[in-house]
C-alpha cells in the first residue's frame, strides 16, 4: 500500500506519543493517557485527537487506541517514538490503522510499550 508521505510523518506525530508508557512501572497492569495533536501536524489535523490504553498480560502489554478528527477512509502508518519532535530518538513502525467513513480508528497492537 502507498502512503502519501505527509499523512505517514503525521500519523507519527498525532498518534505516537506511546513513549509516555516509560513511566509505566513493574507493578502497573495498565496506563492511559489521551493524546494530542503535535505543533507540527496542527494546521492539517486540527480534530485529531486519541486515546490510548496500555495493559500487561505479564509477558507483553497489549495497546488500545481509539483515534477520532482524522480524514475519513485513509490508511495511516502508527510509529511509537520517544520524542515528539524531530529528532524522534528511538522509534519503530508498529503497524497501521485505517479510518472508517466518520475519520474514526480504533487499532489493537501487541508488543513491549513499557521498557
Amino acid at each position: 500500500m502507498i502512503q502519501h508521505p505527509l499523512k505517514s510523518s503525521l500519523i507519527a506525530s498525532v498518534l505516537s506519543v506511546a513513549a509516555m508508557t516509560s513511566a509505566f512501572a513493574a507493578d502497573h497492569d495498565q496506563i492511559s493517557f489521551d493524546m494530542v495533536v503535535s505543533a507540527g501536524a496542527k494546521m492539517c489535523l486540527p480534530d485529531a485527537k486519541a486515546e490510548v490504553n496500555i495493559v500487561s498480560t505479564g509477558t507483553a502489554e497489549d495497546m488500545f487506541i481509539h483515534a477520532t478528527g482524522l480524514p475519513p477512509n485513509t490508511d495511516f502508518d502508527f510509529f511509537v517514538i520517544q520524542v515528539p519532535t524531530a529528532p524522534f530518538g528511538l522509534s519503530w513502525y508498529q503497524g497501521d490503522v485505517k479510518t472508517n467513513h466518520k475519520g474514526e480508528a480504533v487499532q489493537h497492537f501487541r508488543g513491549r510499550f513499557n521498557i
